[in-house]
C-alpha cells in the first residue's frame, strides 16, 4: 500500500502513528483522506473491528476503497458490512461495519454495546452543532475509542465553535467545557440583548 502513496500522504499516516490513531486529519478534498485513514488502520489492527461513520452517499464508496487499499491484508466483501437500516444486526467476523450518521444516532446503544476500539468519521462536521441528536450519540461512542481518526476538508463553516464537539470527541480530557472553550477561543462580547428584550 506504501508504494502507491504520494509523499504527503505517508506523512499524515506517519502523522496519525505517532498521534497513537487519534487525530483529526482536515486536509483539503480530493488529496486521500480516506487512503490516509484506512492506512493508520492497517497499523493499529490490533484494534479492530473498525466502524467507520460516513454520510450514506459515501458508505459504498467507503467499502470499496477499504477493499482495494488492503488487499494485501487480505480484506474482501465479507470482511465488509454496510449497515442499511436499524433492523440490521452486527455480523460476527466482521472487520469494518459502515454506517451513516443519522443511523448511528438511532442505534447508539446498539453500537455502544459493541464496545468498538476504533472508529473513523468521514466528514465529521456532520458532528459540529452541539445539540443535534447525532452529536450527542456519537461523541460519547467516539470518546470511548482507544484510536479516533476525524477526517473533514471543511472543519469550521462559519464560527470557531463549530470546532468544540469535534475537539471534545478527539480530547475530552482537555476540551471539557463549551462555555470555557467559548470564553478562550471565541472572543464573546457581553450583550444587552436580553435585557431589552425584557
Amino acid at each position: 500500500m506504501l508504494k502507491s502513496l504520494y509523499p504527503f500522504q505517508k506523512e499524515g499516516i506517519e502523522f496519525g502513528i505517532r498521534k497513537h490513531g487519534r487525530i483529526l486529519l482536515a486536509d483539503e478534498m480530493g488529496v486521500g483522506k480516506t487512503i490516509q485513514a484506512i492506512g493508520i488502520s492497517a497499523i493499529f489492527k490490533e484494534n479492530w473491528p473498525v466502524l467507520v461513520v460516513a454520510p450514506s452517499s459515501l458508505k459504498f464508496n467507503w467499502r470499496d476503497e477499504i477493499i482495494h487499499w488492503l488487499k494485501d491484508e487480505n480484506i474482501t466483501k465479507r470482511d465488509v458490512q454496510i449497515f442499511k437500516s436499524g433492523k440490521d444486526e452486527f455480523l460476527p467476523n466482521v472487520k469494518f461495519y459502515i454506517l451513516s450518521y443519522d443511523l448511528c444516532s438511532r442505534i447508539s446503544d446498539k453500537i455502544i454495546e459493541k464496545k468498538f476500539n476504533f472508529a473513523i468519521a468521514d466528514e465529521a462536521h456532520y458532528i459540529k452543532n452541539v445539540d443535534a441528536k447525532r452529536t450527542q450519540a456519537l461523541i460519547p461512542i467516539f470518546q470511548r475509542c482507544k484510536r479516533l481518526l476525524l477526517l473533514t476538508g471543511t472543519p469550521v463553516l462559519n464560527r470557531p465553535v463549530e470546532l468544540f464537539s469535534i475537539l471534545k470527541s478527539l480530547r475530552p480530557d482537555i476540551f471539557t467545557s463549551f462555555k470555557k472553550f467559548g470564553n478562550r477561543y471565541c472572543e464573546p462580547k457581553h450583550s444587552n440583548y436580553l435585557n431589552k428584550k425584557k
